[in-house]
């Protein structure tokens, strides 16, 4: 299957997906909704206290952002001490939900009972390759900073000017950029290997994904590119037609709010999409590769019991 085959096929496959999409869209506001209600209170205290809510009626206002932040300095240091454990809690849901998506894509049909089986299913395997995948980023920043850094402290003192450093820092933001993609676009298909093989070896999953990325570099690479540009697309327009329209009236205010849910269904349609495109890319080469493997490990087997036999037979003879 070729990329544009691939990207047509998500495409339709994320729009007969939908009731999934907006099922995870409802399980995220349920998430937000969790986080926030218990601060609402304080929050609220704090927004009649200070100017923010008027003064940030007609836009940004730094001056009154940063009046709201020390109005309520005691309520942001706890909210901000337990992000943390919010970023981990969000990391554990993304893993379920990931696993109930790709078991209904691979069984081609939505259902609650489908979507969470694949979830359980599907969670503990996941877990361990994305903590692995977590370090390779990890290692990866603290690699790309190093260097950088390491390069712009050698020449520091000697380069003409600024714009040389910021060159370089530039370029080492790029690299990362490139590497922080690559990585993801590794770690989605190293749980589509997952799947189809149904184990629990990620590592081995891992060198599988590592070898069909590279050998398809391009068109892999290519493929997500498509696969995200439409919805940074989506992005800017709804960003433009809400700072166009304002949040100076209740109807705006209104307004603003139904963009940010769209924005959200949004990514969650771009999300599945995005898994379905790769997923279609993917599987016809899974296959083949399984059947050569199989048929290969077929004729060794083949090889040893004709081994055995003739094995016998000089036995019987001596």
């Amino acid at each position: 299957m070729n990329i544009l085959k691939a990207f047509s096929t998500g495409f339709k496959t994320a729009l007969s997906m939908f009731g999934m999409v907006f099922f995870i869209y409802l399980a995220n506001l349920l998430f937000a909704l969790v986080l926030t209600i218990p601060y609402y209170g304080e929050l609220q205290m704090i927004g009649k206290a200070s100017m923010l809510p008027k003064d940030m009626m007609d836009g940004f206002d730094f001056m009154a952002f940063s009046e709201f932040m020390q109005a309520g300095k005691g309520v942001w240091n706890y909210i901000f001490s337990q992000l943390i454990w919010v970023s981990i809690l969000y990391f554990l849901l993304n893993l379920f939900i990931t696993g109930g998506i790709l078991r209904s894509l691979n069984k081609h049909i939505f259902t609650l009972n489908s979507f969470f089986s694949g979830a359980a299913h599907n969670f503990l395997r996941f877990l361990m390759l994305g903590a692995f995948m977590l370090l390779l980023h990890f290692l990866l920043l603290i690699s790309v900073f190093m260097a950088v850094g390491g390069i712009i402290g050698s020449i520091s003192k000697t380069a003409e000017s600024e714009i040389i450093l910021f060159n370089i820092g530039f370029a080492g933001a790029a690299f990362y950029l490139f590497m922080f993609f690559l990585l993801l676009i590794i770690s989605d298909y190293a749980k589509y290997t997952l799947l189809l093989r149904d184990s629990k070896h990620i590592f081995k999953a891992f060198g599988f994904a590592v070898k069909f990325v590279f050998k398809r570099f391009f068109k892999v690479y290519a493929l997500y590119l498509m696969l995200i540009i439409p919805f940074v697309l989506v992005t800017y327009i709804l960003y433009s037609i809400s700072d166009d329209l304002g949040a100076s009236t209740g109807f705006g205010i209104a307004i603003a709010f139904v963009m940010q849910q769209l924005f959200i269904l949004a990514r969650v349609w771009q999300r599945v999409w995005i898994f379905s495109g790769q997923f279609n890319y993917f599987s016809p080469y899974f296959l083949k590769q399984e059947t050569l493997r199989e048929a290969k490990a077929q004729k060794l087997l083949e090889a040893e019991v004709e081994t055995d036999d003739n094995s016998e037979i000089n036995s019987e003879n001596e």
